[in-house]
């Protein structure tokens, strides 16, 4: 019978998502382009467009752009072959990729999780995840590369925990390496698909190299105080923003040296140890001792590199404020070592990490060689490919958005605060834990809608309906510990959240400005691991209480059919089945009003343009954010001969919104007295570029 269902069960779900994304791939043109409502999605067609056409990876054709992430770029490539043909067919053959990539992660979700969870609980989740109109508009809408992520992400963690539930004590050998060095292929997906996932890579690494639990948890939450410790004390030093920005040179060296220092003076004395050493008061004054000493030493080579000229700025207190945290937390984490009952060492077992070195060397270079042997391959076969092709290691786009934080620029600003720095965002429904806020968002504004709040109560309600969920997850795992922690240790969760969290405070603590929503592929996955487990709890409780099981079912699956419901709905509201035949074309207006006022062969300038590049006609559109341009672009920019690059290229449009273009950073000065208004149309305002140098 639980295979049956299983079968019924997979092929239900795949018929049904590749129903909706068939049904959106045939729908007329004119709404098939509202599931590409994002701009940035354009910068991959038209380079994937350029590169089958054999212009290269350019945006315009002039210049070379490599603001992508690699993996979903190669399956744009072949699509957009079609795109000299028909510009619209490579758009629905991605509205059916993305319903193949969907299909695939909820498959594989649904299989990862019935391994540790009842069938049922596997069921609801993957389900959610597939059509869920709060998983589904970031993961399969917008032709962004968040579907490939996700995919990658959930293969690689289904690997993973596959790999936790099969693996042998001490497991060597040939067949051992062999494993995890298809682990680390996997892991490259997950690299490739977004680059940002580097931190989820090396941390799943660090779970992988330390087979032994006594020794994982502790460095993976050391880890995560030590990273987070340095930024955080900056921020309660100097505050936010512009103050903070100006430290930046200062914030990243202290951060190396500071994660460096704590992780080898606590692995060498001991702290990662389990379980710890009593008496506890001896244990805690050791944890004092060996952290105060590689704080003193962080800060005295932070002196001495200031003094050396290093860096401009330097605040001393910020030592010891990094001193502070750093013992407080990591005295709590005694503490909870202390408190959580662990499985005694054997007495042959080595019981430091230092012990482990010197005994265990070579399984431990085995199984990091074996993982990391193709993510550091992959990695620099892909950084010396992006030097020689684009004249930079990394993406151009990713330092430009730090650079933003330094000018005055409509694009955004850097967080303001501390509850900012570790994800929070007052719009509630965006941010990196909106998955785990926005439904509680939705139903508050219910509430409002009914008149039993009013309008300024919704966030305060959306923290009380919070505070309620986490006092009843909390309530079920006091009571089920031991249920709790075997599904957190079997779904491998700690590994994706620590990974999801130093991405987070890698944005947040260097500056960056413009997160998207499709860069928390990994924080909704923490989300979604949790729900899991908090509905197993859940649908385990019910059945002590000699509720028949198919209550909870039945309860499931009216969720089920709701969430069916509602996206369904969505789906109909964005992509209508039938459209005017006046409007049949409506999609391309702003673009023919541009191609009516501007001369075939122009070259215009626009601070967007994605959709743009796309659809016109016998005209360049050059991306003059630099998101999609080249490095000499950028360079241009932050030295401000950019209107001199500009009147070499030959540009003699630009086409955006008028205040951005005269009025903010670094618009305003690079066409100060080269602008004269033209039109306005489609919310956008036409200039006429004058370009001293052409005439």
């Amino acid at each position: 019978m639980g295979n049956r269902f299983v079968r019924i069960f997979t092929v239900v779900l795949i018929l049904l998502i590749l129903l909706i994304h068939g049904y959106v791939s045939i729908a007329p043109a004119n709404n098939l382009v509202n599931w590409f409502t994002i701009d940035d999605a354009y910068y991959y067609f038209k380079v994937a467009q350029n590169v089958t056409e054999g212009h290269g990876f350019t945006f315009d054709g002039i210049n070379t752009a490599s603001g992508f992430h690699p993996l979903w770029m190669l399956v744009c490539i072949p699509v957009f072959a079609i795109a000299r043909f028909d510009l619209i067919l490579p758009l629905r053959i991605l509205a059916i990729i993305a319903g193949l990539l969907n299909a695939a992660s909820a498959v594989l979700l649904f299989t990862t999780f019935r391994k540790v969870l009842s069938q049922p609980v596997a069921a609801l989740i993957s389900f959610f995840w597939a059509i869920s109109p709060l998983v589904q508009p970031v993961i399969s809408h917008n032709g962004m590369e968040a579907g490939i992520n996700a995919f990658s992400i959930i293969l690689f963690m289904a690997l993973l925990v596959n790999y936790q539930l099969s693996i042998q004590k001490n497991e060597t050998g040939k067949q051992a390496w062999l494993r995890l060095f298809w682990l680390g292929a996997a892991a490259v997906l997950v690299m490739l698909s977004r680059l940002d996932n580097i931190f989820l890579v090396g941390v799943a690494g660090l779970w992988l190299i330390y087979q032994k639990n006594e020794q994982r948890y502790p460095v993976i939450l050391f880890l995560l105080l030590a990273f987070a410790s340095v930024p955080v004390s900056f921020f309660l030093r100097i505050g936010f923003r512009e103050s903070y920005i100006q430290y930046i040179p200062s914030i990243y060296i202290m951060l190396v040296l500071s994660v460096v220092l704590k992780m080898v003076f606590g692995a060498v004395f001991e702290q990662f140890a389990l379980p710890r050493k009593k008496p506890i008061w001896k244990d805690l004054i050791r944890t004092v001792l060996v952290f105060s000493i590689a704080c003193g030493i962080s800060g005295a080579a932070m002196l001495i590199l200031y003094r050396l000229g290093a860096f401009d700025r330097f605040p001393r207190t910020v030592i010891l404020i990094d001193w502070a945290i750093t013992i407080a937390g990591t005295l709590l984490l005694t503490l909870v070592y202390h408190a959580v009952p662990t499985v005694q060492q054997d007495e042959d077992q080595p019981k430091s990490i230092l012990q482990q070195v010197q005994q265990q060397v070579q399984a431990w270079w085995q199984r990091g060689s074996a993982y990391f042997l193709p993510v550091g391959t992959a990695l620099l076969i892909y950084m010396g490919w992006n030097k020689l092709t684009f004249g930079t290691f990394t993406p151009v786009s990713g330092q430009i958005k730090h650079w933003w934080s330094t000018i005055y620029t409509v694009y955004g600003k850097p967080i303001n605060s501390l509850i900012e720095f570790f994800g929070y965002d007052a719009r509630l429904k965006r941010g990196p834990w909106a998955l785990g806020i926005a439904g509680w968002n939705d139903l508050a504004e219910q509430l409002r809608r009914w008149h039993w709040i009013g309008k300024d109560a919704v966030p305060l309600t959306v923290g009380i309906f919070l505070l309620v969920f986490v006092i009843l997850f909390a309530l079920l795992a006091i009571f089920n510990l031991k249920a709790i922690r075997s599904s957190l240790h079997k779904l491998v969760w700690l590994p994706l959240a620590a990974g999801s969290l130093l991405q987070l405070f890698y944005y947040h603590g260097t500056g960056y400005v413009n997160t998207r929503d499709w860069y928390w592929v990994s924080q909704m996955l923490v989300i979604i691991w949790l729900a899991a487990i908090f509905t197993e709890l859940l649908y385990q409780q019910w059945l002590k209480w000699k509720i028949p099981a198919v209550v909870p079912v039945l309860v499931m699956s009216a969720f089920a059919v709701v969430w069916l419901f509602q996206y369904g709905k969505m789906v109909i509201k964005l992509v209508p089945p039938t459209v005017l035949p006046e409007n049949e074309t409506a999609y391309l207006g702003s673009i023919q009003l541009l191609e009516q006022a501007t001369e075939s062969g122009a070259i215009i300038g626009s601070t967007g343009g994605g959709n743009i590049a796309y659809f016109i006609h016998d005209r360049t559109i050059v991306n003059l954010d630099g998101l999609m341009n080249s490095v000499e672009y950028f360079e241009s920019m932050k030295n401000g001969t950019a209107t001199f690059f500009l009147d070499q290229m030959g540009l003699n449009y630009v086409f955006g919104n008028a205040y951005m273009i005269t009025e903010s950073d670094p618009y305003k000065e690079i066409f100060a007295n080269h602008l004269e208004e033209m039109d306005t149309f489609a919310n956008a305002t036409l200039f006429r570029y004058s370009c001293p140098v052409c005439e």
